[in-house]
């Protein structure tokens, strides 16, 4: 079909391919003008990225089924997505690949205020430091 050469020309080869050009002519000779994808049973819906996030910050230790059931959605748009934020898995929970800059943070204000305490109570130091 001359359709299809000169989509693919236009486009890059392998663009198109002849069936799909033959669903839209049909689409286009039914009096269909709209170039937008109808939605359907089975499509995949939009989650909430974000949401997803917050989520798994919360409870780390859900699975991607869990967060499948609490948002809807198939368990694999889960992976997808904490795949896309740099979440892995490790030891029954969801952990990231790398520290983000508040994570550091936290660290670093966990870390200051347990020596602030060590400086504060007598208790927490030593018998040779107490003296």
């Amino acid at each position: 079909m001359e359709t299809v050469g000169r989509i693919n020309r236009a486009w890059g080869e392998r663009t198109v391919g002849k069936s799909t050009v033959y669903e839209w002519f049909q689409k286009f000779c039914e009096g269909e003008e709209s170039l937008e994808d109808r939605t359907r049973l089975g499509r995949p819906i939009e989650v909430d990225r974000q949401a997803v996030l917050d989520t798994i910050e919360e409870h780390p230790s859900l699975t991607t089924r869990m967060l499948a059931e609490d948002f809807g959605c198939g368990h694999t748009i889960i992976e997808n997505i904490l795949h896309e934020l740099g979440k892995v898995w490790k030891k029954t929970r969801w952990v990231p690949h790398e520290l983000t800059a508040a994570q550091k943070a936290k660290r670093v204000a966990v870390a200051q205020t347990l020596l602030d305490r060590q400086e504060q109570y007598a208790f927490f130091r030593s018998a040779d430091n107490g003296r």
